[in-house]
């Protein structure tokens, strides 16, 4: 299921199914956090670099579910 009209940005990603919002880093740096019911406890997490390039592949969802599957029991 790739989807090649995936773009990084708020409005696309929650038209994939996820609650996102823009945030930044302890540094300042500007970031996309998403999360998704039943998955992590409701926790936010950072759609970073790795779990983007999986969802060119494989698309948001599963990438988040992929990348998030532990955030419940394993998280800082």
């Amino acid at each position: 299921m790739s989807d090649t009209t995936l773009q990084y940005n708020v409005k696309s990603i929650r038209a994939h199914g996820l609650e996102c919002k823009w945030s930044r880093t302890r540094h300042g740096a500007p970031i996309i956090i998403g999360r998704k019911e039943g998955i992590g406890g409701g926790r936010w997490y950072t759609l970073d670099r790795r779990l983007w390039e999986t969802a060119q592949r494989v698309g948001i969802l599963e990438a988040f579910d992929q990348h998030c599957a532990l955030g419940e029991f394993f998280y800082i």
